[in-house]
């Protein structure tokens, strides 16, 4: 539907169809308008990433600039937005569009709450609407929208100051709210349906885990290093560390809100932060991996906006402050400038990226198969034997590390010893579809083209409903 490009029929696929249990048709139809223009280069796709990100950058670096009318630090926020590591994945990855196109919308958005906040209008208003209604078809994780909008009422505008503000700023903002409420709705219903919403431990227990995952985007925030396109979870309920971070966020939390008087925008950004990352966070959020850099590219901005005003209001009035300001700026800036060029050089292919991976932790699950899946790209069948034996031996419940050691056995002809690793796991699966997948090439090495066909006619038949660890 992608590659064939843009018209009616797709136009409909697009509008009709939940893929891996989302419904992001505006993400589909960006697709398709890149097959339109340049076929299945992959150019063309990551240059509409790029420009949409830059077109983020602009405008957000506008509504600042608009809002606050302060210059200098609404152009250290969006550099920052723009440079800062985090945001290699959502650019470099065509796959995640999703990030760039639904923070195009959402930019689009704040920039309509903007122009009209001192003088609202029917229209206007309906212009919100309408731009966050196509970010939530971008990717769910706009719901937090109207939360923003109100930050932001609060801190630059201060319109909640003005007499009935409260009242006049909710009220306009009810229709955003019932928005959120039926994307948040239908996504749950899509992602369940999905198989996505299994998890070993209790709600309650999930609920322990939301300080440690903020604290853990806080470090990777403010220190970026090792970065990983995935970060295997390891649930461990830990009641009393759950509990003094939560006294920590607490406590941030508490003292802003006494300087919310004198420093707005602390308390703006640190709520920013929490609340538009509030979707992706662990313990609300069923999912597989414990963090994900990607999931930073909108909370960000509320820990740019702390930094930027927070620091020219510490060091801007003391002498010389302004000097020490602009370093201090310009060397943020340029470190981040490094470890973002650093990081891009992983994201040149799939080997690479999931070597990189593996380098960093020898025990993820995608770095081990990505690892092995690239040595044998390489016909490096031993190389790939003995790494994909170390992951069996390590883990022997992962079907796909049991099925990658049996294809290298089967590239290097030895097909006894792939038929007995696979037949083990066959025995304790036999509906399992990688095995049937595997046993197929493994029949067709030995000359065998009748039980082939049966496995493979089998494996094709349990492709048509996966089991959920496929999604």
């Amino acid at each position: 539907h992608v590659i064939s490009g843009l018209h009616g029929e797709n136009v409909r696929w697009a509008m009709t169809t939940v893929h891996e249990g989302w419904w992001l048709p505006m993400l589909w139809l960006s697709y398709m308008l890149d097959a339109t223009v340049s076929g299945t280069s992959p150019a063309g796709y990551h240059l509409v990433n790029i420009l949409l990100h830059a077109a983020n950058t602009l405008l957000l670096f506008w509504v600042l600039r608009r809002s606050t009318g302060r210059l200098w630090e609404s152009a250290f926020v969006a550099a920052l937005f723009a440079l800062h590591p985090l945001r290699v994945e959502s650019v470099a990855w065509v796959a995640q569009r999703k990030d760039v196109l639904s923070g195009f919308f959402w930019m689009l958005a704040m920039a309509a709450h903007v122009a009209p906040a001192r003088r609202p209008s029917v229209f206007r208003q309906s212009l919100v609407f309408f731009c966050m209604l196509l970010g939530l078809m971008s990717k769910a994780t706009v719901v937090p929208l109207p939360f923003a909008l109100l930050l932001m009422d609060f801190w630059p505008l201060r319109r909640l100051e003005i007499p009935g503000g409260w009242r006049r700023c909710l009220a306009e903002k009810i229709p955003l709210f019932l928005l959120a409420a039926a994307f948040a709705a239908l996504t749950l219903r899509n992602h369940i349906a999905a198989g996505g919403a299994s998890s070993s431990l209790s709600p309650w227990e999930r609920l322990t885990l939301i300080p440690g995952n903020y604290l853990l985007y806080l470090a990777k925030f403010l220190w970026p290093a090792r970065l990983s396109v995935y970060y295997p979870e390891h649930d461990v309920v830990r009641w009393l560390p759950a509990l003094g971070m939560t006294l920590v966020l607490s406590a941030v939390t508490f003292a802003l809100w006494r300087s919310r008087r004198s420093a707005p925008y602390l308390l703006m950004g640190w709520l920013w932060f929490g609340l538009v990352l509030g979707p992706m966070i662990r313990g609300i959020r069923v999912g597989y991996a414990v963090i994900a850099d990607r999931f930073l590219y909108l909370p960000a901005i509320g820990l740019g906006i702390m930094a930027a005003w927070g620091f020219s209001a510490w060091l801007a009035p003391r002498p010389r402050g302004r000097g020490w300001l602009a370093l201090l700026a310009a060397a943020v800036l340029a470190a981040c400038g490094g470890v973002t060029v650093y990081n891009l050089r992983f994201w040149r292919d799939s080997d690479t990226l999931f070597t990189r991976v593996w380098e960093l932790d020898p025990d993820n699950y995608l770095g081990v198969t990505g690892r092995g899946i690239a040595l044998q790209r390489q016909e490096r069948w031993e190389d790939a034997r003995r790494h994909f034996a170390r992951a069996v031996e390590q883990a022997p419940d992962v079907v796909r590390y049991r099925v990658f050691l049996a294809l290298a056995l089967v590239n290097m002809n030895r097909l006894p010893e792939a038929f007995a690793l696979l037949e083990q796991g066959f025995q304790l699966k036999p509906d399992e579809l990688e095995y049937h997948y595997a046993l197929g090439l493994a029949y067709l090495q030995d000359d065998n083209p009748q039980q082939a066909v049966a496995h493979l006619a089998r494996a094709v038949e349990l492709s048509a409903h996966p089991p959920s660890y496929y999604l």
